[in-house]
């Protein structure tokens, strides 16, 4: 009987010392996709990027849903997808099957339809870049380089003493006096 009173004493005071902490209200879901869609203020500044992605690179234009093994996966509208063979591969390495009407190579309305995402607006960003940069450098390619005029100082065709012939024989049969 002591046992059972012990018992019933004990968990009367763990019930008792017990206290929830009051739970923090969650937030609603129209303020907590605004936090997600959130960007910073020097990203609304940045200009729409322009032109088409390099060949072999695409990006969602809706939302595609893929069902695996494990559950079902989601991919919003501006995903960046590689085309690899007839199969688009997404950054995280998942295959999909895609119809043309899907994807879009153009950053432009890639950008408008990734919404304020910044994962898929730094992918796009990224991909602007890398054209901007590709035509950059075949800009160089296609310029004339200029020719320079021939050094005309003696110093320019005088030999190093080291690398002339008959210096290095000497040294040669000094070392071998030694």
């Amino acid at each position: 009987m002591k046992l059972y009173m012990t018992c019933c004493l004990l968990a009367a005071l763990v019930l008792a010392s017990c206290k929830k902490a009051p739970q923090a209200q969650a937030p609603s879901a129209s303020s907590s996709s605004a936090a997600r869609s959130s960007v910073p203020a020097w990203w609304a500044q940045l200009p729409e990027p322009t032109g088409l992605a390099p060949g072999g690179v695409f990006f969602l234009v809706s939302k595609v849903t893929v069902e695996t093994n494990s559950g079902i996966l989601s991919f919003p509208a501006g995903t960046k997808v590689l085309k690899v063979g007839d199969r688009y591969v997404t950054s995280d390495v998942r295959q999909l099957k895609l119809r043309p009407e899907q994807l879009t190579n153009d950053l432009n309305v890639a950008y408008r339809v990734a919404g304020r995402d910044p994962k898929l607006l730094n992918g796009i960003y990224m991909t602007a870049q890398t054209v901007a940069a590709v035509a950059f450098a075949q800009s160089l390619a296609a310029t004339p380089t200029p020719r320079l005029a021939k050094a005309t100082t003696s110093a320019a065709q005088t030999p190093h003493p080291k690398l002339d012939g008959d210096a290095r024989k000497e040294d040669e049969s000094r070392m071998n006096r030694n």
